[in-house]
């Protein structure tokens, strides 16, 4: 009699563990599956975020390309110009005589020398905005002089610009 008892207890024991397991795992699938419900707005809206973001970011780079596309930036030319004028006719005479290009007062939007002014014998960049005119130079080292002018790139077409070198 002590067997059967034992044999019954330890059936009983079974079956409340299988019965357990499988109440868990129903337990789980439901919360799972109602937990994914929630959750597929959530992502089908973080998906769409992240393409508008991606968007603005092309359409960003776009408007920044846009506004420095008629700047070239200019290295190397020394600090002596007392004004801005001053500092147009200088760089009008090394486009003239460097770059064999003949720019005129009007072509130009805005000009200025980039950074703080510092007192060691590094020159500071030159910022060069044309108003109509375009010019494009892509690394143009002039030839009798330690200048050098680039077009002022947007981050993005710089490392465009850098994988598409030779």
């Amino acid at each position: 009699m002590d067997e059967q008892f034992q044999m019954l207890f330890d059936n009983m024991k079974m079956e409340i563990k299988n019965q357990t397991i499988e109440l868990t795992e129903t337990i789980t699938k439901t919360i799972m599956s109602r937990l994914e419900e929630k959750l597929k707005p959530i992502t089908e809206e973080n998906r769409l975020l992240k393409t508008k973001l991606e968007n603005m970011q092309e359409e960003m780079d776009h408007l920044k390309w846009e506004k420095r596309s008629k700047n070239i930036v200019i290295f190397g030319l020394k600090e002596v110009e007392n004004s801005t004028s001053e500092l147009l006719m200088k760089v009008k005479e090394v486009f003239q005589h460097d770059a064999r290009i003949v720019i005129e007062e009007y072509d130009v939007n805005n000009l200025y020398r980039i950074g703080k002014a510092n007192r060691n014998d590094k020159p500071r960049p030159i910022l060069f905005s044309f108003e109509l005119i375009a010019f494009t130079f892509l690394g143009i080292k002039c030839a009798d002089s330690e200048l050098i002018m680039f077009e002022s790139l947007v981050h993005s077409r710089v490392n465009l610009q850098q994988d598409n070198l030779p």
